[in-house]
């Protein structure tokens, strides 16, 4: 914050609510966030690889059968979205009924 401090002065005498300023500083960070969550998976993946089938077999003379878990995500999946329809059905789950005191 302190280093945008300019910033955010300009935005807040271009006329821009407090409201829209945090609504923009969030949506930057989330898109920031996103990138770096799927770039080290990405990496993530690669070493994990690398140390597989090349460090592995190389330094230890032995390797992993790998295989992609799919089977095992889609369960998991599947009992996340059973969990979540079984919230949304109770009454406190239902985000619509809810009212703001």
């Amino acid at each position: 914050m302190e280093s945008r401090e300019k910033e955010l002065k300009l935005m807040k005498k271009l006329g821009h609510e407090n409201n829209w300023i945090l609504k923009q500083m969030l949506s930057e960070q989330t898109f920031v966030g996103l990138i770096s969550v799927i770039c080290s998976v990405i990496v993530g993946i690669l070493i994990s690889g690398i140390l597989i089938f090349k460090v592995n077999p190389q330094t230890f003379f032995w390797t992993l059968d790998f295989e992609f878990p799919l089977k095992e995500w889609f369960h998991v999946d599947c009992f996340t979205r059973r969990i979540l329809s079984r919230w949304a059905l109770t009454p406190r789950g239902r985000l619509s009924e809810r009212t703001v005191s």
